[in-house]
């Protein structure tokens, strides 16, 4: 086996790392020590935000799935600050750092950094890193505080929505009456997906004999190139309720980190897969005690072996507070691959049931209880285990998880 990166090179960028987050802390306490002197023509001093989770999380199997493992994962730990400035009565700056750590992966990035040109109500201008205006969450995804679960549905949230683009966008409210409100969001550039998981098997320089012992996996990142998409939606503020419509297509890419452990010489491996059209629907009701939303998504699309394939992934989620501290959650999610057999690794059904403490509407403990049934996202956390499975057949098709943690939000 050969390997690009030597371990100097790991330490001296896991170095780079650790000066790079001090770093951020610096500025950032700077940016808030001195809002004044770093914001001078400014109307208005800085916006800080800040929002913050913790979760442990542990499954009955060696499947790993959200936040937790058989063992018991301790290390989900994730923080973002957001900082807004207005520097007259039509330009707003967005930035917003963040820090975050689940299983072996520690991760220091800049989620959005924008400009925001505003006309008027009906026409706003975006340009820079930008929130993804798709569906429900996609624009609230680090506020723990604004939802009923610690984690998001994984199917849309983690499978088919980048966080974040690359580009431009126009956003705005066309019609805002006594009772309905109608807004739009047009937008264009480059988006990348969270990394998924895959599991290979070295092979020896000797022998061209795969070593199972040595299996391990490598971080699959999705891009989608000339991005371009649209949200619509139709709320009624102050019954609580909304519907919408979002749809994006990109022109997709799998990039394959390390690749040089499959015997490659590129330290990343590209495979152009095609373009990919991922829409869906939406609806939503908030009240004081009540929380109710509803999501589907469809994504049309092509795989590395060109193949052509249809993924539906939808939820609905309930929850109630009770005596304004106590509240109790409920979700279904479903994921299906069409076309395909229906077999445990083309399925994922979960039901989740969530009992939270809130001690004010910035901080809420929560727990959550989670049976799954099949592998498209439980698998198995050693790439060892996985290729173990996979030649024995024993997968296992069902796993129970127990997520327990707080979030909060200033």
């Amino acid at each position: 086996m050969q390997y690009n990166m030597t371990a100097l090179d790991r330490e001296e960028h896991g170095a780079w790392g650790v000066i790079s987050q001090i770093l951020i802390v610096i500025v950032l306490f700077i940016g808030v020590l001195s809002p004044k002197l770093a914001w001078s023509q400014t109307t208005e001093p800085l916006s800080i935000h800040g929002y913050g989770s913790w979760i442990f999380g542990q499954t009955d199997n060696d499947n790993r799935y959200l936040s937790g493992n058989e063992s018991g994962n301790y290390d989900n730990v994730h923080f973002a600050l957001n900082v807004s400035a207005r520097l007259d009565e039509h330009v707003q700056i967005y930035a917003q750092p963040a820090f975050s750590r689940n299983f072996e992966r520690s991760e220091t990035c800049l989620d959005y950094a924008f400009a925001e040109l505003f006309f008027n109500e009906g026409l706003t201008f975006r340009i820079g890193k930008i929130k993804l205006p798709f569906m429900i969450y996609n624009e609230i995804y680090d506020v723990g505080t604004l939802r009923p679960f610690l984690a998001l549905p994984a199917g849309i949230y983690t499978q088919m929505s980048a966080k974040a683009y690359t580009g431009v966008g126009l956003s705005g409210t066309l019609f805002s009456g006594d009772i309905w409100e109608w807004s739009y969001d047009l937008y264009g550039g480059r988006g990348e997906l969270l990394p998924q998981r895959i599991a290979v098997v070295p092979t020896s320089d000797e022998t061209g004999e795969p070593i199972f012992e040595q299996a391990q996996y490598l971080d699959l990142v999705v891009t989608g190139q000339d991005l371009y998409g649209l949200k619509i939606c139709l709320d009624k503020p102050r019954h609580g309720l909304g519907f919408g419509l979002s749809y994006y297509s990109a022109d997709v890419t799998y990039r394959i980190k390390d690749a040089s452990l499959l015997g490659l010489f590129d330290e990343t491996l590209d495979i152009h897969i095609g373009r990919h059209h991922i829409g869906g629907i939406f609806t939503e009701f908030s009240s004081d005690v009540w929380t109710v939303r509803s999501e589907y998504v469809l994504e049309q699309g092509q795989d590395e072996e060109g193949e052509k394939y249809c993924t539906g992934s939808g939820y609905a989620e309930l929850a109630r507070i009770f005596k304004n501290r106590y509240q109790l959650a409920v979700r279904y999610e479903q994921i299906q691959l069409h076309n395909e057999p229906s077999d445990q690794f083309n399925r994922h059904r979960e039901l989740a049931l969530g009992l939270n403490y809130w001690f004010s509407p910035e901080l809420v403990l929560k727990c959550s209880y989670h049976l799954v049934d099949g592998n498209v996202l439980a698998y198995p956390d050693t790439a060892v285990d996985a290729v173990y499975n996979a030649f024995n057949d024993c997968f296992h098709e069902r796993t129970q998880l127990f997520m327990f943690g707080a979030q909060f939000s200033f």
